[in-house]
């Protein structure tokens, strides 16, 4: 009985760890209009009464594009929609070209997703979600299953650290996805560079990216 306890905790670290870590007690906390507005120290913000720099939802929409600089370019988007429920949508599409010695080769992905903000405090949020991901390329499409795991954290201003991972199927090939950036936010806009690493099958295509972020 101890030995599945500890294996249950094991498996289940990945999200009661980060709730400890934030203070999360299931309260329900306001968005700032944007990370550090208003003069908060952070993204979310429990005050009664309201501050008139607080929302009840939030979005952010990104744009970016990246290289391998050896022959691999990106250029993509996401748009993410949250609210104080914690449910949100996540949504991202990219567009990959690779130079070969034959020509070039290109292919669109992306991934849709129900997520849940499990643990959340004043500096940091992290939150999971299931969805579907999606690929076109010269041979068709397809789509299968995504699971997705991230986190957002708001250190001091005026720096934004987010990390996620994908996993996941299209058709019976497996799909990662794994991104870190760093941000600088500027009122609302938020400009960003990280790297970003997508494994289709045996297939990698990594990149450095760069972009930016408004939040609204």
């Amino acid at each position: 009985m101890v030995g599945g306890n500890a294996v249950i905790s094991g498996l289940t670290a990945p999200w009661w760890i980060p709730r400890s870590l934030v203070g999360d007690n299931d309260e329900v906390l306001l968005f700032a209009d944007y990370p550090y507005a208003g003069g908060w120290d952070g993204y979310f913000v429990n005050q009664d009464p309201e501050p008139d720099w607080t929302k009840r939802w939030s979005g952010r929409f990104l744009a970016e594009s990246g290289s391998n600089f050896d022959g691999l370019q990106k250029h993509g988007g996401r748009l993410r929609l949250d609210s104080t429920s914690r449910w949100g949508l996540d949504s991202e599409w990219n567009f990959r070209r690779e130079s070969l010695s034959s020509g070039h080769d290109t292919l669109w992905n992306g991934d849709l997703n129900l997520v849940y903000r499990f643990a959340q405090g004043q500096r940091a949020a992290f939150y999971t979600g299931l969805g579907v991901n999606w690929l076109s390329d010269r041979f068709g499409s397809n789509a299968g299953f995504n699971f997705t795991y991230g986190a957002d954290f708001y250190p001091a201003k005026p720096w934004v650290l987010s990390g996620s991972i994908d996993w996941g199927t299209l058709g019976h090939t497996s799909v990662f996805h794994g991104r870190a950036t760093v941000g600088l936010m500027l009122k609302r806009w938020e400009l960003f560079t990280g790297y970003d690493y997508y494994k289709l099958g045996g297939t990698s295509l990594p990149s450095y990216v760069a972009g930016v972020q408004l939040h609204f």
